[in-house]
């Protein structure tokens, strides 16, 4: 009996691809879901990190419209050379992806209760810290600077003074300096300074998400929640999001969901600002209580 090589070798070749794709497809769909980053955060030393993060990277770059497209046409033509039917398979799994959307949420927000380009601080309370109106920087200017002073956890600590609410959606522009970390507090009682806050971290190994703080001033007390296991570039304006309606709290980060919470009590009603490690700028703040479906 003679045995082909090369068909088998072809058929060889032709299901590791065709696993190999089907893994990365996997991953592409979990990761889209906000699965993928938040276990590796948690689970993972800052070495494996940087290794899934960078599989996560070039998952990325391939599942784009014109990578999928360019594969598609190496798969026509593979086809039409070794009429193999892994190859076949991939290519149907592709098309198919063509018609995969990602989840799109509503970027126009109707007229906001509450906004400031933070011309002044007078709507604001600054419970602790250094926070100064920057005439010379901003989106436009002016901005908040939200001042690094070192002897506290939370930095330039300040509440709105008529935000009053546990439904809404908190919106600002922010520009975080090297090592600097951005909190947003929420369903906030301000006398016993107990919180949940959204972060935005920009320091290796760290990571953006939810953290909950327990009463009394001090870090000792602070506890990691749900995090999503991205994180956020420096010198640059990102757009924060988050969305607070029935029972879901919902964290973006330049129209990008991040992370969600569930069915989750709240301590009060109020809204702040913090900053940790280094200085953080902030502008066009709005609050608005009505949402979308």
């Amino acid at each position: 009996m003679n045995i082909n090589w090369n068909d088998i070798v072809n058929q060889t070749i032709a299901q590791i691809i065709a696993a190999v794709a089907i893994f990365i497809l996997s991953l592409f769909v979990l990761d889209q879901k906000k699965i993928i980053r938040p276990w590796v955060y948690k689970y993972f030393n800052n070495s494996l990190k940087w290794f899934f993060f960078s599989i996560l990277k070039l998952i990325d770059i391939f599942s784009s419209l014109p990578a999928r497209i360019i594969i598609a046409i190496l798969l026509v033509i593979l086809i039409s050379i070794y009429h193999n039917i892994y190859y076949s398979v991939i290519l149907t799994i592709l098309i198919l992806s063509f018609f995969m959307r990602e989840k799109k949420h509503q970027t126009f927000l109707p007229a906001s209760d509450f906004s400031d380009k933070f011309e002044n601080l007078v709507l604001w309370n600054v419970i602790r810290g250094a926070p100064i109106i920057e005439h010379d920087f901003g989106k436009p200017v002016p901005d908040l600077n939200l001042k690094f002073i070192g002897d506290n956890p939370t930095n330039s600590l300040i509440f709105h003074k008529k935000i009053e609410a546990t439904q809404g959606t908190i919106e600002c522009d922010f520009y975080l300096e090297p090592h600097s970390v951005f909190n947003i507090v929420f369903f906030a009682d301000k006398e016993k300074e107990k919180w949940f806050m959204a972060r935005f971290d920009c320091r290796p190994g760290e990571s953006d998400g939810f953290l909950i703080k327990g009463e009394g001033v001090g870090q000792q007390n602070w506890n990691y929640y749900k995090m999503s296991g991205t994180t956020t570039s420096v010198h640059e304006w990102h757009r924060a999001r988050i969305v607070i309606k029935d029972k879901k709290i919902l964290l973006y980060k330049n129209d990008n969901l991040l992370v969600e919470l569930k069915d989750e009590q709240s301590f009060g009603k109020h809204v702040g600002m913090f900053n940790e490690v280094n200085d953080v700028h902030v502008d066009n703040f709005t609050f608005t209580k009505n949402l979308w479906n």
